[in-house]
């Protein structure tokens, strides 16, 4: 019974949290618990290091994430749980076709997410002008981890806030 980290991969390289056989009940102090109260955060990057240190700060924080190492998988996770999604922080080179593809599905399937784009390249004009329209956020890397910590917090409230 409890929280299994994040260690398990499937083929396609997305790395999932598992809750074993159900949360904490209503007053422990894990982190498993901490994190059955925060909404869940979908990372995707196609640089494993990268995904696995940004899983890593995030839990840290409480919050359960789900992670995709390609845009295809990040829109799988998607499909399954919209609505258990409440941010997405997103590369914008992510594979196999970018982060437009992901960025739109993730829209059409919650309106209301909270959007945190990453690069180490200057912000695509379309995802800049995305950005400036919806809310979003934009990250440069490399950035600290309370970057990501701060910019994820700050997602969610303008994802709550805003209908787009």
């Amino acid at each position: 019974m409890g929280w299994i980290p994040p260690k398990l991969a499937d083929a396609a390289g997305g790395i999932q949290s598992f809750w074993i056989p159900d949360p904490p009940r209503f007053g422990s102090t894990t982190l498993g618990y901490r994190a059955a109260m925060q909404p869940t955060i979908l990372i995707v990057d196609d640089e494993p290091q990268l995904l696995r240190l940004l899983v890593r700060v995030l839990e840290r924080e409480g919050y359960p994430v789900l992670a995709a190492g390609e845009g295809r998988l990040a829109c799988e996770f998607i499909d399954r749980d919209a609505d258990g999604i409440a941010a997405l922080v997103l590369d914008c080179g992510v594979a196999p076709s970018g982060a437009a593809p992901v960025l739109e599905h993730a829209i059409a399937r919650r309106s209301d997410i909270g959007v945190v784009l990453v690069s180490g390249d200057q912000l695509a004009p379309g995802l800049a002008d995305w950005i400036d329209s919806h809310g979003g956020l934009f990250l440069r890397k490399p950035f600290r981890p309370a970057a990501l910590v701060d910019a994820v917090r700050t997602a969610l409230d303008v994802g709550r806030s805003s209908p787009r």
